[in-house]
């Protein structure tokens, strides 16, 4: 008797060794594997919609959107560049009649997927990790005297970068330009604020003209003092973030978007209505170190050639998702 339930005993042994080779431990999640053996080469081992995470970045901590479970912060391996989520959901997007240009009209509720978004605009150092020789004090044009000002920090945004540059390094990096309806969402939230911090203009909390300027001619109203002259290095308005986290998006540099700009009212349809086939001028948004308050606002939008570049023009990158 005691030799068959010690053979008993033996065999299910034996089978419960068998079913952990194929199924894994107790919280090891898949079969025959750890969780760090299931998490691919650049991500991070914080759930399973981690694996949503592009490849080429990591997840930045363990934060989780509650709704999608996508990281909530994330990072480019190569350049350093790191990125915010901006949840899926309704945001209003425009000017009523009566206030900004027509090419903010009508304001209207949108609705868009999620994505994550530069928490800054690229900066020199970051795009030099794919332009190693790019010069941000080079240019074509023959500027006013600056004092003797230098835009090569490494913490200050680029510029002396085309629409075409700027779309060079996202195809580089695994990254794109945003949409206009993405940037002014990842800038205003979803209330339809005027500025990223609020309604009401504050000198403090944005890089733009003001009396340090030292070419003075695009805003010589403005007297306050935001402490920069020139383009300030990322971040330095930590006050003035938008509601999701992104800084600078009024102010230090317009940033190049994807879109063709239109100059004309939005059309009132939902299916992308001003995101025109072909057109001569690339959107920008946000204003820059060497304009006035109105051109910070949220819903601004103005356009250039693609192969402009000058020394107040930038960008800021999103990345998606991939699909479940």
């Amino acid at each position: 008797m005691r030799k068959h339930q010690w053979a008993g005993r033996f065999l299910a042994c034996i089978w419960i060794l068998a079913l952990s080779a194929a199924y894994g431990s107790p919280g090891s999640g898949r079969a025959g594997t750890t969780t760090s053996e299931r998490t691919p080469s650049g991500f991070s081992a914080i759930g399973e919609d981690s694996q949503r995470v592009p490849s080429g970045f990591s997840a930045i901590g363990d934060d989780l959107d509650p709704v999608s479970k996508l990281p909530m912060r994330i990072r480019h391996d190569k350049s350093g560049c790191e990125f915010v989520l901006v949840p899926a959901g309704e945001f209003i997007m425009g000017s009523p009649r009566g206030e900004g240009d027509s090419d903010e009209h009508p304001k209207k509720t949108l609705r868009l997927d999620a994505f994550w978004v530069g928490v800054t605009e690229v900066t020199n150092k970051q795009y030099r990790a794919f332009r190693p020789d790019h010069d941000s004090d080079k240019s074509d044009f023959e500027y006013p005297d600056i004092g003797g000002l230098s835009f090569n920090g490494d913490h200050q945004p680029v510029v002396e970068v085309s629409w075409d540059d700027a779309t060079a390094f996202c195809k580089w990096a695994g990254m794109r330009l945003p949409t206009e309806k993405e940037w002014e969402k990842a800038a205003r939230g979803t209330d339809g604020r005027t500025y990223p911090w609020g309604n009401s203009w504050d000198p403090k909390l944005a890089n733009s003209s003001d009396k340090n300027n030292p070419t003075r001619s695009d805003a010589p109203e403005n007297e306050a003092d935001d402490g920069f002259g020139i383009t300030s290095p990322v971040g330095s308005y930590p006050s003035g973030v938008s509601p999701y986290g992104c800084l600078d998006m009024a102010g230090n540099v317009w940033e190049w978007g994807a879109d063709w700009w239109d100059p004309n009212p939005y059309n009132t349809t939902e299916k992308k209505p001003w995101e025109i086939a072909s057109g001569w001028a690339r959107v920008i948004r946000g204003g820059s170190w060497q304009d006035s308050p109105s051109e910070h606002r949220t819903s601004n939008p103005w356009g250039l050639t693609m192969d402009y570049a000058d020394w107040k023009i930038g960008f800021r990158v999103v990345v998606s998702p991939k699909p479940n």
